[in-house]
C-alpha cells in the first residue's frame, strides 16, 4: 500500500510511504500486499525491492520478519537507491543469509521513506 504523507516543509509534499509484505516458499514469492513496488528473488535470503517510479532520494527504508513461531532470524537492508533496496534475511545460528522454511507462513514487512519532490 502507498500511502503519502507531509512534513511541515512549507506545506509542500516532501515525502512519501511506501510499505508492503511477501512471503517467500523455495525462492518463490507470494501474496505481495501493497502497490507501488515489485519484489523479486535475487538469490538464498536477498530479496530486492524496486519502486514503481524513481524517486529523487529514498531515505529510509526498513524490513521485519513476521515469524509465526520464535526463531533465530531477522532481515535487513542494504543497497539502497532512488529506486528501492535489498532486504536480507539473517539466521543467528547459521550465521548466514537464508530463504524461509518452506512450510511457513512467515512474511516480510517493509516500509520506506523516499523524498516525492526535489524541495
Amino acid at each position: 500500500m502507498s500511502t503519502r504523507s507531509t512534513y511541515a516543509m512549507r506545506g509542500e509534499r516532501a515525502a512519501m510511504v511506501i510499505a508492503g509484505s511477501f512471503r517467500v516458499v523455495g525462492g518463490a514469492i507470494l501474496d505481495i500486499e501493497g502497490e507501488g513496488f515489485t519484489v523479486t528473488y535475487i538469490a538464498v535470503g536477498r530479496y530486492g525491492v524496486r519502486f514503481d517510479k524513481t524517486f529523487p532520494k529514498t531515505m529510509a527504508a526498513q524490513a521485519t520478519l513476521q515469524a509465526q513461531a520464535p526463531i533465530d532470524q531477522f532481515c535487513g537492508v542494504s543497497g539502497k537507491t532512488a529506486s528501492g533496496f535489498d532486504i536480507f534475511l539473517w539466521s543467528v545460528i547459521a550465521a548466514a543469509v537464508i530463504d524461509p522454511g518452506v512450510n511457513t507462513d512467515d512474511r516480510i514487512n517493509f516500509t520506506a521513506v523516499v523524498k516525492d519532490s526535489m524541495v
